[in-house]
């Protein structure tokens, strides 16, 4: 709170220009990102299910879940997946089951190409302005410990056989004792690798946003890369809305040192507004969809 009543006194609108046809063009990752998101998690629910699910109703309720868990303390994410375990043919623990799975990949796929971004830039940028080392040596040592935590836990669930879980935790996931599926790992690994491309899509995403405000392509880069690890810091603050708040000060926090404090100010808020835009336009997208559906049935 602090952090924002400072960054705020220092706000000065006047050397901030905005430029829409930027902010439009960073709408677009930010859609495909949603939808990559959607099918991720719709291979997971299959998988674990063991059969085909329908896709429609399948991203239909993701995307509802999407938008609940701006419900403080997220639990309208959790509630909206349970109440439509029973239509989608599965049980709910399944449901709350495949949360943590993807939640896993999900969090640790974004530390990881957050911090990744942040070092090519350092890498393939000479240091100075806009480079990996004028962001703040808090932000930077705090992705190295998420990264390195990110990397060895996705590598034991891509590689671990699901009979090397405990007992207690493949009931509450739902998993099968059948020996071949106990030779699996717990984590497929197609799903980092979809969360990867969808973290991808978030750095274009707020990339582009930081050229709409006026930086070059290396602060661009990095504003991509802070991008990504201010949403994981803000999902993981349970109590915040989306993380409503957190997200916007680690944006401003991590990129001020190289875009001004106006300009990191701006670029959190934008970047919140492209993220509600996209998550409303897919949902409000397939709920016509659906809704087409049900009539052509009737």
């Amino acid at each position: 709170m602090a952090v924002a009543v400072e960054l705020s006194a220092r706000f000065e609108a006047a050397r901030v220009t905005v430029h829409p046809g930027w902010l439009l063009a960073a709408l677009l990752p930010a859609l495909l990102g949603v939808l990559v998101q959607a099918v991720a998690f719709g291979a997971l629910l299959e998988r674990l299910a063991g059969r085909p699910l329908p896709w429609l109703d399948l991203t239909s309720m993701y995307l509802d879940a999407q938008m609940a868990r701006y419900t403080p303390g997220k639990v309208g994410l959790l509630a909206v997946r349970v109440a439509a375990a029973a239509r989608l043919g599965v049980s709910a623990r399944l449901m709350v089951g495949s949360l943590m799975v993807e939640l896993s990949s999900w969090v640790g796929m974004g530390v990881l190409v957050g911090f990744l971004t942040l070092v090519a830039s350092a890498t393939f940028v000479p240091m100075g302005a806009g480079s990996f080392g004028s962001v703040s040596a808090e932000v930077r040592l705090l992705a190295a410990v998420l990264a390195s935590s990110s990397l060895l836990g996705l590598l034991a669930l891509c590689f671990l056989p699901q009979r090397r879980v405990p007992q207690l935790l493949r009931r509450l996931l739902s998993l099968s004792e059948d020996q071949t599926e106990l030779a699996r790992p717990l984590l497929p690994l197609v799903l980092p690798l979809w969360h990867a491309l969808h973290w991808s899509c978030w750095v274009l995403s707020g990339a582009i946003l930081a050229l709409g405000l006026g930086a070059n392509v290396e602060q661009a880069a990095l504003a991509g890369g802070v991008l990504c690890l201010a949403v994981v810091l803000g999902f993981l603050a349970v109590v915040a809305p989306a993380g409503a708040g957190v997200r916007e000060v680690v944006i401003s926090v991590g990129t001020a040192p190289f875009l001004g404090p106006s300009a990191a100010l701006v670029l959190g808020l934008t970047a919140r507004g492209v993220s509600l835009l996209s998550d409303f336009v897919c949902f409000a997208t397939l709920r016509l969809l659906v809704l087409r559906g049900s009539r052509e049935r009737a």
